[in-house]
């Protein structure tokens, strides 16, 4: 009986040094305050590997998910400035699923963190960067819909074309175990210009799942438009800003929905619109901040707004240039054409140009 009762007290013994040390070695262990800064950095390649956790936590493995989840929550909270958590997120969050793979949530997060556009004062290492974090959140995302969708709906609904035929046959009806995560995947994919018809497939996916966003049945269509299709674009763009995020009083998605209804009456870009789209620009507030990581999205009903507003004003110019030899704004303006290019608040002061047949806005 004494022996049982020592084994007992190593076996608990053992249990908490493990945990113990699992977790030091994922959140303290290599925490570094860098000099000059004032934000914390977690190495990724000193994060526990799957299979060590499952070595020595005892059996509760879902529970060190869940608890490594809350662990980065509040590493994103101290480093979301400047996206700084991104290199360390992808890492934990693919260490989640692997411990407890039908958590949906850390996919979609992880989709929704991807850096998919790069500003005028990128540099090219960056812009591999950021790339490579969004290859990998698409790649996460293609593991999570092998985990958490029925692979023989899955399979059916890819046979079929985008239909309310296929949207009312009730056997094919939610095949994920949330609609957003096939829609996140489709909507990274799709930016990302990896492979447009995979994108398509995705947000066909999503249409199906009663919680996938209703844009999703259109927005499987707009996918597969060309890249000089100004005014498919314009509608992609306003339908995911439309269930971006936003602030209370959600003007800007009212906005968006506004811009899509317009969109999908096929109205022609004319110089009345033009003026009313530059006076909603002037009124739309960005609602991003540093203290909240999902108002950094890329997807946050601001940005799509406002890419939205943009490509309406690149349509208008693109149809003002036909049948002239124009190559830029200046000709237009010489031509008599237009009196001056409209450009959104952010971007005053840029000029556009043709560039293979597609027109395009540039810094002065």
């Amino acid at each position: 009986m004494k022996s049982l009762f020592l084994s007992f007290i190593a076996v608990t013994i053992i249990s908490i040094a493990s945990w113990g040390f699992l977790s030091y070695g994922t959140t303290r262990g290599y925490v570094e305050y860098l000099a000059g800064g004032d934000y914390r950095r977690l190495h990724p390649e000193l994060i526990a590997s799957p299979d060590i956790i499952k070595l020595f936590d005892m059996g509760h493995t879902t529970s060190y998910a869940s608890w490594a989840w809350l662990g980065l929550i509040q590493y994103v909270g101290d480093n979301v400035g400047g996206n700084r958590f991104l290199s360390f997120s992808h890492s934990i969050l693919t260490q989640i699923t692997d411990l407890h793979p039908y958590f949906n949530r850390p996919y979609e997060i992880d989709l929704i963190f991807a850096p998919l556009s790069s500003g005028e004062n990128t540099t090219l290492q960056e812009k591999v960067v950021n790339k490579q974090i969004a290859i990998n959140a698409i790649n996460l995302g293609k593991k999570g819909i092998t985990r958490l969708c029925d692979s023989q709906k899955i399979e059916k609904i890819k046979t079929r074309e985008i239909s309310e035929r296929l949207w009312n046959d009730e056997t094919l009806k939610n095949p994920c175990a949330s609609g957003m995560l096939p829609y996140y995947l489709a909507f990274t994919t799709y930016q990302m210009g990896e492979n447009r018809a995979k994108a398509a497939e995705y947000y066909k996916i999503a249409s199906m799942n009663d919680d996938g966003p209703k844009a999703s049945r259109i927005l499987g269509i707009l996918a597969l438009s060309g890249e000089g299709d100004y005014m498919a674009s314009a509608l992609n763009f306003a339908l995911v800003g439309s269930t971006g995020y936003d602030t209370d009083p959600y003007s800007c998605r009212a906005i968006a929905e506004d811009l899509s209804h317009d969109l999908l009456a096929k109205r022609k870009p004319d110089s009345t619109w033009i003026h009313s789209l530059e006076k909603i620009d002037q009124g739309l507030k960005d609602t991003k901040n540093e203290s909240n990581p999902i108002s950094n999205s890329s997807d946050n009903c601001y940005d799509m707004t406002t890419r939205s507003i943009k490509t309406i004003y690149l349509s208008y110019i693109a149809d003002l240039a036909k049948g002239t030899n124009a190559k830029n704004g200046a000709d237009l303006i010489r031509l008599g054409k237009i009196e001056s290019i409209p450009t959104l608040s952010i971007h005053k002061g840029y000029s556009v140009r043709e560039k293979n047949g597609i027109w395009e806005y540039q810094a002065k």
